[in-house]
């Protein structure tokens, strides 16, 4: 009788798939369902397993069922991580739809938090984090010839950055964030919707921990991008 034996590919996807309800209200883009469910969508298409594609549209259905009821808005583990998410799979060709028909409910929450009281600037839980979404949702709008976020929203953002940049001319990363969403603005960004710049560098998998930052998806994750390159 033959033994069949399982790769170590097919039991990080196994294992994913099987825990990836292990946190049911932990719906967000870095430790989160978000998070795994993109890159099972991901890994699905580069291999050719439509199957594992059915998960992912019953865990997206999840997602944007529940996200609203949380109060977070930040680009880790809240509203705007599960709106670049939704960017993520209708520009990279994964999901039809209009993400600002589908992230409407979300971008109002987000619009109502005032940018210009904001004092961290970190990619998890601030203003950094938060860049990311706007500027992919708007580049997914001009490609959709839709508007993303009102006129005012939008001015506030670059009053933001413009007072950054004077306050802390030493660092660059104001001006060049600047640009990027003036150029967005007018149709002329071309921001990457890439996975794996938000994943932290890891030896080996670690099966105790899921999600895409420092968990088994990200793991699995800069697999598929690292293969993608060669």
């Amino acid at each position: 009788m033959e033994t069949y034996k399982i790769t170590h590919d097919q039991k990080m996807l196994h294992h994913l798939i099987l825990h990836s309800h292990d946190v049911p209200t932990a719906w967000g883009l870095f430790d989160g369902m978000t998070g795994i469910m993109l890159v099972l969508t991901h890994y699905a298409r580069v291999h050719k397993m439509p199957f594992i594609e059915y998960v992912s549209d019953y865990l997206m259905e999840q997602i944007l069922k529940n996200i609203t009821k949380t109060e977070s808005i930040n680009f880790g583990n809240g509203m705007a991580g599960v709106g670049w998410g939704v960017e993520y799979l209708i520009q990279n060709g994964y999901m039809k739809g209009c993400g600002v028909e589908l992230t409407r409910e979300m971008d109002d929450r987000i619009m109502s938090v005032d940018i210009r009281r904001m004092t961290d600037d970190t990619i998890e839980t601030g203003f950094t984090g938060l860049f990311h979404y706007v500027i992919a949702h708007i580049q997914g709008a001009v490609l959709q010839e839709r508007s993303a976020f009102d006129s005012q929203y939008l001015k506030e953002w670059i009053l933001v950055l413009q007072h950054r940049q004077e306050c802390f001319p030493q660092n660059p990363q104001w001006e060049k964030m600047h640009k990027m969403l003036v150029k967005a603005i007018n149709g002329q960004c071309s921001y990457s919707l890439d996975l794996s710049q938000f994943v932290k560098p890891m030896k080996r998998a670690p099966y105790n921990l899921l999600g895409l930052h420092k968990g088994l998806a990200g793991y699995m994750e800069l697999q598929l991008h690292n293969n993608e390159s060669v």
